[in-house]
């Protein structure tokens, strides 16, 4: 075996790990997009038995303590929002660097396999 078909080789079994590891990353999303759909169900539900406590200590009279419970409130759906902005940012970033990464892989890849093939035409030259 000359070196070009090392290089071929290994870009296959590259290639296979690669896409073998990517039909992975749709089941894994799902499941972790199921899991935060729960969570959010789980928040909305808070939230609300927090509104209707908030709604009915007014009506009682607890005016001061219904208004500090619904600046608390506020600032928990603040929170929770950017929570998922910064969630929403890290994916974003990570498919971004994903990316690039996957980018640099294929043009040395590309590279490897054209200086090889250079090789290979200048030794089959040369053998002439």
């Amino acid at each position: 075996m000359n070196n070009f078909e090392n290089v071929t080789i290994a870009r296959d079994l590259w290639k296979k790990k690669y896409f073998n590891e990517k039909k992975k990353t749709p089941q894994l999303e799902e499941r972790m997009n199921a899991l935060l759909k729960e969570i959010e169900q789980c928040q909305q539900k808070m939230f609300h038995s927090l509104e209707s406590d908030i709604r009915n200590a007014a009506s009682i009279g607890y005016n001061r303590e219904s208004e500090a419970k619904n600046n608390w409130l506020v600032s928990l759906r603040l929170q929770e929002e950017i929570y998922l902005l910064r969630r929403h940012l890290d994916q974003q970033k990570l498919k971004l660097t994903t990316d690039i990464k996957v980018g640099f892989r294929l043009v040395s890849e590309i590279m490897g396999v054209f200086l090889m093939f250079l090789i290979f035409l200048a030794e089959k030259s040369s053998r002439k």
